[in-house]
């Protein structure tokens, strides 16, 4: 369109020449300097914020809120165009939500924003001036809008719905969280009631969802997880599905699960270290009378080696007692300071007894080594399960041999070489 331009020469004009051509747009447009103040606003801004023809001293803030004024500020930077949600301030107070697409030019204190303005329909601004008072239906419509921050960005899934019922409510908005959680599936004009998996018929689900009414319900997502899920719905002034609220509760189930596991484990350890007890209390009875039976029937006796094994096998009996007491914690394991030349020394003469006489066992002490702390209990325990093992497989294979415990110090180097992290 061409108008013409009153007050003499455009280029003697205070008023950026360019600002000129949109003066008569059917949009709204104003361009801005950096530090907030508005330099020029064209005839259809002016007119729906009732400004002057000349506003003098306007500012940024007066026009808009402060959500707004931060929107163009990050976006001051940025060369290419920018869009953004804001809500204008009119003089007489009333607030109107518009799009904004900004742009950038010039650098510092000289930067100069222009800026487009888009009002939303009629239909739009009612449900974003809702107030607080207008009871749950119409906070349940702003929270409704797809471009809402708290709607779109809720860690839970959130739907507006549409319907006589919930159970036969199409969906008109999901927020992100639940499409992702649906894998794609709440998608505008789907029914809501199809999300779920009716593993006791469509029936069983409906009633299901008309509980969910009055406190959350669990419900399973259908698609390959089945998640579990918490549903609750929330209705209108007449009556109808208006929001519903689901929550994934697939990680409370599996902290639920694993609960119930630790309190499995808890009772096996309380029942293992019942049993331990009283099959201890066999085990030394038997060790005793065949220590009394060796005594009667020492080497050389035809029934030397078979109480032998059965000392053995129940020294081994014994040592599974301990492992259940120490995984039911019934046993405390006591460290001690020892010098492992000692302890050896006095555990040998046990050790050569388990030892088949068909191997020869040697001990053979290191010098200058260092006293450890350790449970000597289990220290014993672990040296027998080696040589044990040694002899089984010596005795297999050869039928015999030599069997040596050797001690030495050992560096942090030589531990690695070994395999063992320090």
């Amino acid at each position: 369109r061409l108008r013409r331009i009153e007050g003499g020469n455009a280029q003697s004009s205070s008023v950026d020449p360019r600002a000129l051509y949109v003066e008569d747009a059917p949009v709204g447009f104003f361009s801005a300097r950096r530090d907030g103040r508005v330099v020029y606003v064209n005839l259809a801004l002016r007119q729906m914020l009732g400004l002057p023809d000349e506003p003098a001293g306007l500012r940024l803030e007066d026009i808009l809120r402060p959500e707004g004024l931060k929107l163009m500020k990050r976006d001051v930077r940025g060369q290419s165009s920018q869009r953004a949600e804001v809500v204008l301030r009119a003089r007489d107070g009333v607030e109107t939500s518009a799009t904004l697409i900004t742009t950038w030019s010039g650098k510092g204190g000289d930067a100069l924003t222009r800026s487009v303005v888009y009002v939303a329909s009629a239909s739009e601004q009612t449900m974003r001036r809702a107030p607080a008072s207008a009871g749950q239906e119409g906070a349940m419509s702003v929270a409704g809008r797809a471009d809402d921050a708290m709607f779109a960005d809720a860690p839970f899934g959130v739907v507006r719905l549409d319907g006589e019922g919930v159970e036969s409510a199409v969906m008109m908005d999901a927020n992100r969280a639940l499409v992702e959680m649906t894998r794609g599936r709440a998608q505008p004009g789907a029914r809501f009631a199809d999300l779920f998996v009716a593993d006791q018929g469509t029936a069983q689900l409906a009633e299901q969802l008309g509980k969910a009414l009055d406190k959350a319900q669990e419900f399973k997502l259908a698609g390959e997880a089945q998640k579990s899920v918490d549903v609750f719905v929330i209705l209108d002034r007449q009556g109808k599905p208006n929001v519903a609220y689901v929550i994934d509760m697939s990680e409370r189930k599996t902290l639920e699960q694993r609960a119930m596991q630790a309190e499995k484990l808890q009772a096996i350890g309380q029942l293992a270290g019942g049993l331990a007890h009283d099959f201890n209390n066999l085990l030394q009875g038997i060790i005793l009378n065949v220590n009394k039976l060796q005594v009667r029937h020492p080497p050389g006796d035809p029934t030397f080696f078979e109480l032998k094994s059965i000392n053995e096998f129940a020294s081994r009996g014994a040592e599974l007692v301990r492992t259940l007491l120490a995984f039911a914690r019934k046993q405390v394991f006591r460290q001690e300071v020892l010098d492992v030349t000692d302890a050896l020394s006095d555990y040998y003469v046990l050790l050569r007894d388990i030892i088949d006489q068909r191997i020869k066992l040697n001990l053979v002490h290191g010098r200058d080594l260092p006293k450890v702390k350790v449970d000597k209990g289990q220290l014993e325990t672990a040296i027998t399960n080696l040589c044990t093992n040694a002899r089984d497989a010596m005795l297999e294979k050869n039928g015999g041999g030599n069997l040596t415990i050797r001690t030495s110090k050992a560096d942090a180097a030589a531990a690695r070489k070994d395999g063992f992290t320090l």
